[in-house]
């Protein structure tokens, strides 16, 4: 009986351990479209030279509302985020440019017809519920990134890198 609770408790420590460190997550998407252009004073919401609100309201506007209803954009300092869900874990797509720099590493003014845009799936759970409770956020992320490269590859308008 103590080797099975030792063991029980133990795989619980490893899979905490691993949730906390963090686990491998969705590779982000890149790609290039007129469709989505800075707007003016955007970056002074986020860092200079970040962009991606334009992009962030598009994806909102495609999110299913009978599954996110409460979804919302917001600045972060790398770019936009639109968050999905708060409960029982924050469910989000990041959205912004690929930096430009110059030849000392110093960032430029993307050129607008050469921005790169990328965006990703992040789930996060707070710690107390990863060690608590079993709640997996993998299935939720893994459908709202098919859902995302689902929107991203049917507009004529958007080319994937």
């Amino acid at each position: 009986m103590f080797r099975l609770l030792a063991r029980s408790v133990a795989t619980r420590i490893r899979r905490v351990r691993q949730q906390a460190l963090g686990t491998p997550k969705l590779t982000s998407i890149e790609f290039r479209s007129a469709k989505f252009q800075p707007q003016q004073n955007e970056d002074s919401e986020t860092n200079p030279y970040r962009y991606g609100k334009a992009l962030a309201v598009w994806i909102l506007e495609k999110l299913p509302t009978s599954k996110y209803p409460d979804a919302q954009v917001a600045a972060e300092d790398w770019g936009w985020l639109v968050l999905c869900q708060r409960e029982p874990f924050t469910l989000s797509i990041g959205c912004g440019n690929q930096e430009q720099t110059d030849d000392e590493g110093n960032w430029i003014p993307p050129d607008p017809n050469a921005i790169v845009w990328e965006c990703f799936v992040d789930a996060k759970v707070p710690f107390f519920k990863r060690v608590f409770s079993k709640i997996d956020s993998d299935p939720a992320e893994k459908e709202l990134d098919a859902w995302l490269r689902g929107i991203l590859q049917s507009d004529t308008e958007i080319h994937l890198l």
